[in-house]
């Protein structure tokens, strides 16, 4: 297996650095923010172009099917897969890598790697939030082992892929029909089985206690209950001593960012000290806890629209007192909540399935991709 330059075995070609006029509909613009590994993102992106900007803006290359677009700042050195003939627009820090002695899908492959990666986290200076230079991005050493067995590692790991691709259609699958289960069954438009007792008006506020988090002091030790902040939405945890003036939430209490970009969004199931960014409510004999996390998930797009704060957004304060809703009587919240807990699981175990196989195939990447895992002819593997 030798190594070259990624010059010397790809053309690296920089976008045009002018700030095009945007219009609401036309050709996509690939900007960093929508580049991640896979197949190119062409729907997500809302920045749009003209075709006469398009002609513009990309008439010093011609794209085809296998090049790669990279960002060059905030997912640094993350390219994406061009499997279509779909016209797009190179935005600012993006570029092309079109490969030119090395198969495709396994400059992609390799491009992912702990190898390259390592590269390029050295090159923009130690930070996923710097950027990094063309000149930089052009000398990155890729490992290159013949060209028949450049094609055998991409298919072995194009197929990992596929496999990673399908599990993630089946989540947004899943998502989808969760979705519309908690549209119906949260407000009464469809009904269990056995219950027809009829739904009761009622203000958040009349069956929920409504208590914000407290700033807590670092301290060294940091052990203890976790605490409990914006990233802990999003399953990060710091352990901190419990204080005096700590306030305190249980898997019972259901919790909402108060404050920051998400604020609005809901999660339950903690047990841990609530930072001053974070609101509890705790439930009464009249609903429970569950069916309150799903019921304020429901409600979310409307929680966010009623957001005040110019600057950073913030929870109205006096929600509580005006978001009315619709619940039934306890035994049929508990029902309910039982239906939406079993689709979340089956959710979350195609998450965890999601995540194993991307394990196994981080495993067989740095087998393959550094020699200690050949590919034979009869395209098996061994040691």
């Amino acid at each position: 297996m030798t190594k070259e330059k990624l010059s010397d075995i790809a053309k690296v070609i920089d976008c045009k650095h002018r700030t095009p006029q945007y219009i609401t509909e036309g050709i996509p613009v690939v900007s960093p923010g929508s580049i991640s590994w896979g197949n190119i993102d062409l729907k997500s992106p809302t920045k749009r172009v003209s075709l006469e900007e398009y002609t513009s803006l990309m008439d010093h290359c011609i794209v085809e099917v296998g090049d790669l677009v990279m960002s060059r700042n905030q997912s640094i050195g993350i390219a994406s897969y061009v499997n279509t003939l779909d016209k797009f627009v190179l935005g600012q820090d993006t570029i092309l890598i079109k490969s030119q002695t090395c198969n495709s899908h396994f400059l992609f492959q390799i491009l992912q790697s702990s190898i390259v990666q390592n590269q390029i986290f050295k090159f923009s200076g130690g930070s996923t939030f710097s950027r990094i230079n063309l000149k930089d991005i052009r000398k990155l050493q890729i490992p290159l082992p013949p060209l028949p067995e450049q094609k055998k590692i991409a298919t072995i790991l194009t197929t990992w892929d596929e496999a990673i691709d399908k599990v993630q259609s089946l989540i947004d699958s899943k998502e989808e029909q969760k979705k519309g289960l908690m549209q119906r069954l949260l407000t009464g438009e469809q009904r269990l089985a056995g219950f027809n007792e009829e739904w009761k008006e009622v203000r958040l506020g009349e069956v929920a206690d409504k208590f914000k988090g407290k700033i807590v002091e670092t301290n060294e030790e940091r052990k203890g209950k976790p605490y409990i902040g914006a990233s802990s939405f999003d399953g990060n945890f710091i352990l901190f001593s419990e204080s005096e003036k700590a306030v305190l939430c249980s898997e019972e209490d259901v919790l909402m960012l108060w404050d920051g970009e998400n604020a609005g969004k809901v999660t339950s199931g903690l047990n841990g000290i609530v930072s001053s960014t974070v609101c509890v409510f705790r439930t009464s004999n009249f609903v429970t806890g569950t069916f309150l996390y799903y019921k304020l998930n429901e409600l979310n797009y409307l929680i966010r629209a009623t957001r005040t704060g110019s600057g950073i957004p913030h929870v109205d304060k006096s929600l509580h007192k005006w978001l009315k809703f619709y619940i039934p009587n306890i035994q049929e919240q508990k029902a309910i909540s039982e239906i939406l807990n079993q689709s979340q699981s089956e959710i979350d175990l195609l998450h965890q399935k999601k995540v194993q196989m991307e394990l196994q195939k981080k495993g067989l990447m740095q087998q393959l991709l550094t020699g200690k895992m050949r590919v034979t002819s009869s395209e098996k593997i061994n040691n």
